[in-house]
């Protein structure tokens, strides 16, 4: 009861979510992230005031759990990312020194929001010391203990079934089991058994959801594994009014789908990274479902547990724009969320004069050393240091056929794209952070003899988190601004102090954030900078006894409205159309296209 209670679950029917989604998670929290004995304690005491105290306990308990597994899977995810093969990968393992004591509590609940997310075959690995422990989850078409069987030699223990297990190896033997675990699921895997499937149940009705209706399925009660709750499907329906972003962590969405007549509101669990999609206006949708009865301060009524969609393709959205019949100067080709590298190999094969735009230097490396280093000689490196005498000199390579492309993670001035109009092909292989630099980046189609081809090469399922990692490093939020502040009070005091003794605490890559986070702390007097005598070491210190609000700092709010703008490009960048995206860059760019194929 005392359970029921912190779970808001007092008075409530104890259906098979109410067991799997509230108390169970309380239950087992304590055994993740500590001991058990609260649970036995728990149910074994007569003593209301006991039971109470441990009950709340055990909430917490569940509250830090769930702090523990949002940081490791989002540091799992941005691992994953980060590698360029994760496209060709089949079986998945990540592993990290760096999740603290209790990871090895979550790294099983961890597993699976990378399965639900990724849709293969992945371990979670907790390296302390020497060794690694984790946790793997399997998709069906592989089993996954027949999987450690095969590599058995590499592993000190494990044990599981066909679609959960788990590992102990030695430190210096995960690059060799991530590499037995992909061939494994290479070869057990086909593209069908890759394809996410959804059993549905019924197509209905949304007038058809009554309380009534919903109410005879409790007689199936409980669901579970075994006993699925059944699953509904409702076509070209529309969401009404705007969606919002719900939990304490934003991650959630609810909304209202409407089908014209009837309108139900809909929860989508982890469907924060959907914002965008569902506040697109005039969208159709086939969306599938499981219904509930949601209570809340005396108010019954029948919600929508939203499991997956469909977004019904507009007749508009064409994969070229203007198409090949219509002469035009430039063309938008939609290559989004398709194999990089096959993409990338065919234009290069082509010995197309191309420019190939990524997000930053890390990416242009991976690209030429990883996903498609048999093409590096062909091309040649431009960032932000690149002159514009040196972008004359790379153009002029193109044009006399020594290189076929240039790839930066910059732009090329539009000086030197004047100068040597040869340009062809330009594409985007991650997402543009600003609006500004897309269009700069699209200038070459403004000035070359021929058509030029814009390609949008990015996908949604990991450019969008690339992008937010990025954003993320560039621009603090309040958040980060606290936390760099308190870890430079615990380095610096009110005396010059090397700065180096404060910036050694970060990731080699966290530069550009340092510099920015100072900025801002300088601009409200909270630190003073200055170079020692002689030398080009930097010095910090404190200003004691200051306090400034933060709008004072105009880097900081440059920040912000530079983040807002990447997030609303994103959406355009997504989601629009080519032949909406072709009219905003001839717009942007002044470009001329006598044509005029829209109109």
């Amino acid at each position: 009861q005392k359970l029921c209670e912190v779970a808001s679950l007092n008075g409530k029917p104890l259906v098979g979510r109410s067991l799997s989604f509230g108390l169970g998670p309380r239950l087992n929290a304590a055994g993740r992230m500590d001991t058990a004995l609260k649970v036995v304690k728990l149910l074994t005491t007569d003593a209301s005031d006991v039971a109470e105290q441990i009950a709340r306990e055990l909430d917490q308990c569940n509250q830090d759990r769930k702090t523990v597994e949002k940081t490791i899977h989002e540091k799992a995810v941005e691992i994953l990312n980060q590698d360029e093969n994760l496209e060709e990968m089949k079986g998945l393992v990540v592993a990290s020194d760096a999740w603290g004591h209790q990871a090895k509590g979550v790294v099983g609940i961890v597993a699976s929001r990378l399965l639900e997310q990724f849709y293969r075959p992945v371990f979670v690995l907790a390296i302390k010391d020497d060794e690694a422990t984790g946790s793997g989850r399997c998709i069906d078409g592989m089993n996954l203990a027949d999987c450690l069987n095969y590599c058995s030699e590499l592993l000190l223990k494990h044990g599981g079934h066909k679609a959960a297990a788990g590992v102990t190896l030695k430190r210096d033997n995960i690059p060799k089991f991530k590499k037995a675990f992909n061939d494994y699921a290479t070869e057990h895997l086909t593209v069908d058994t890759l394809t996410p499937k959804l059993t549905l149940d019924f197509e209905t009705e949304l007038s058809s959801l009554s309380l009534e209706t919903i109410r005879e399925f409790e007689i199936l009660e409980p669901f579970g594994l075994e006993n699925t709750s059944p699953m509904f499907v409702c076509k070209d329906v529309a969401v009404q009014g705007e969606p919002m972003l719900m939990g304490k962590e934003k991650e959630h969405i609810r909304m209202f789908i409407t089908d014209g007549r009837i309108q139900k509101k809909t929860i989508g669990w982890r469907r924060a990274h959907n914002f965008t999609t569902f506040r697109r206006p005039n969208i159709k949708l086939d969306i599938a479902f499981k219904p509930e009865i949601n209570e809340y301060m005396g108010d019954i009524s029948v919600q929508l547990i939203l499991e997956d969609f469909n977004v019904q393709e507009r007749m508009s959205n064409l994969p070229v724009y203007p198409t090949e019949d219509i002469e035009s100067v430039g063309r938008v080709i939609d290559r989004r969320n398709q194999n990089k590298k096959d993409q990338l190999l065919s234009l290069l094969n082509a010995s197309k004069p191309c420019i190939i735009y990524v997000l930053n230097s890390e990416k242009m490396h991976q690209l030429l050393t990883t996903l498609i280093p048999e093409k590096a000689a062909l091309l040649r490196k431009h960032d932000e240091t690149t002159s514009e005498q040196e972008e004359i000199a790379l153009l002029e390579k193109i044009q006399n056929g020594q290189i076929v492309g240039i790839v930066s993670s910059d732009m090329l001035s539009e000086s030197a794209l004047k100068n040597v109009p040869t340009v062809e092909h330009i594409v985007f292989c991650h997402l543009t952070p600003e609006k500004d630099m897309f269009f700069k980046r699209c200038l070459a189609s403004a000035h070359t003899q021929n058509s030029t081809s814009i390609h949008l090469l990015y996908n949604e399922e990991s450019d969008v988190q690339l992008l937010q990692n990025w954003i993320d490093c560039i621009y603090p939020d309040r958040t980060k601004l606290t936390t760099f502040y308190r870890r430079l009070r615990e380095t610096i005091n009110t005396e010059f102090t090397p700065l180096e003794s404060f910036t050694s605490t970060f990731e080699s890559n966290s530069e550009r954030l340092i510099e920015t986070v100072l900025t801002i702390f300088e601009e409200l007097t909270l630190i003073e900078r200055k170079t020692a005598n002689g030398s080009s070491q930097q010095l910090v210190r404190l200003i004691p006894n200051q306090q400034s609000r933060l709008d004072r700092s105009r880097t900081f709010l440059k920040c912000q409205w530079l983040k807002q703008n990447s997030q609303e490009f994103q959406k355009f960048q997504l989601e629009e159309n080519t032949q909406r995206i072709w009219g905003r860059i001839k717009d942007e760019c002044r470009i001329s296209d006598p044509s005029n194929p829209e109109r």
